[in-house]
């Protein structure tokens, strides 16, 4: 904090300072973009750097020096920028919109119990996720409507499996039913008159049915008292 109150000035664009804690395990650095970011990591190295197509700030008087070393004439130009700011740009920021979506359209209900915020948090967490996954299927369709609409066609689909079939008789196919490609090969067969067995058990030679012992009464078994 302090290299970024005081020190500010002194760095130039794009510069980078960093230091390592005295267990030699976590990296603390401070980068210069608009304004000095400081960060932390104990996976990524201050000389991974990746070039990206940076757009230059409206400029004033005290960042008009800074930036015409940087940028120059250009308005945009191909920079160098640490790599653990890049991938918390692509990729870290998956956290701030779920908190995002979480709090506009949230299941949460207060509650003081120990599990409940456990559920419903759990759950937020797998609406949110099938909705990531459906942009990779339809990316253009699932950016035009939005979460909001996910949730309303995935809770008008629900209440539509949940009801009952208008003809209970026969047993019709819902059309998203799982259609079996491949035709079971444990198929009922009449190889008897009172039983019935598999054709694949047939096939394999276990064609005799096993009758049960015949019962008799609870008197006649041994180790039943008797009655005098």
């Amino acid at each position: 904090m302090r290299l970024k109150t005081q020190f500010t000035k002194h760095m130039e664009w794009g510069e980078i300072r960093w230091d390592l804690l005295k267990s030699g395990e976590v990296l603390q650095a401070a980068w210069r973009d608009n304004q000095v970011v400081l960060f932390a990591s104990t996976v990524a190295e201050p000389i991974q750097v990746t070039m990206k197509l940076r757009r230059r700030s409206k400029m004033s008087q005290n960042n008009k020096g800074i930036f015409e070393k940087a940028f120059g004439n250009e308005p945009v130009r191909l920079l160098g920028i640490p790599q653990i700011i890049d991938d918390y740009n692509c990729y870290k920021t998956k956290v701030d919109r779920f908190d995002q979506t979480k709090a506009y359209y949230s299941t949460q209900q207060v509650k003081r119990c120990t599990w409940r915020p456990l559920l419903y948090f759990l759950l937020n967490l797998t609406l949110n996720n099938a909705y990531r996954l459906s942009l990779y299927s339809d990316a253009a369709a699932a950016k035009r409507s939005g979460y909001k609409r996910f949730l309303y066609d995935l809770i008008k689909q629900l209440f539509d499996r949940g009801t009952r079939l208008c003809n209970a008789g026969a047993k019709r196919e819902r059309l998203d039913d799982v259609v079996v490609a491949e035709e079971s090969s444990h198929r009922s067969a009449n190889l008897y008159k009172q039983a019935k067995t598999c054709v694949l058990c047939a096939e394999r030679g276990r064609r005799q049915h096993k009758s049960q012992p015949p019962r008799v009464a609870l008197g006649h078994v041994q180790g039943n008292l008797q009655s005098p």
